[in-house]
């Protein structure tokens, strides 16, 4: 599944991970977050035809027979891979975490959780720039918090995105994060 999400500036993506789903205590671990600026655009996909051109899949990224063919024939076709592509823009994401989408709002009335996605599979989470897409100082700051701490408007709507990943409960699948992160068919 491929899904693009129509963010705005100050808005937030929080990429969350349950500290110990094994455990009755409701923690969870905030990996990263990112504040959105204009132009900017988030993507979430565990395909790897909707990958973005510029992103390299390293070979031991890969899972499933048709990936690992894919990589079979590209490597028996002289490719010599590099180190894993990496980037502040880019999350890899595993079964199991999760991903809260916090917009700030005209009023303390508005609610502003747009959206919780649970990871089902492992899944590539980018950020790109719409404008200005050569600006080098934009990908190297790409999603950081425009205050620092954040402000507490922006605080509050992330603790009632974080209160709903709580009131999910521990995610019912969960990845082998010591096997890696891997995404195929």
């Amino acid at each position: 599944m491929t899904l693009r999400l129509e963010v705005a500036p100050n808005d937030h993506i929080l990429w969350v991970r349950w500290s110990n789903p094994f455990s009755s205590a409701k923690e969870v671990t905030i990996c990263d977050l990112w504040e959105m600026r204009e132009g900017d655009a988030v993507s979430i996909t565990n395909r790897i035809e909707d990958l973005p051109p510029w992103f390299e899949l390293h070979p031991l990224e890969v899972s499933g027979y048709r990936a690992c063919l894919m990589m079979e024939k590209k490597l028996a076709a002289g490719y010599k891979p590099m180190e894993r592509t990496e980037g502040p823009n880019l999350w890899r994401t595993m079964t199991g975490d999760r991903l809260v989408w916090v917009r700030e709002t005209e009023s303390l009335d508005e609610y502003p959780v747009q959206a919780l996605v649970e990871f089902k599979a492992n899944a590539l989470v980018f950020g790109e720039r719409l404008i200005h897409t050569n600006d080098l100082v934009w990908f190297q700051t790409f999603g950081a918090t425009l205050e620092r701490p954040p402000g507490a408007d922006s605080l509050r709507r992330m603790n009632l995105g974080l209160d709903e990943v709580r009131a999910l409960g521990s995610p019912r699948e969960i990845a082998d994060i010591g096997s890696g992160w891997r995404i195929g068919s």
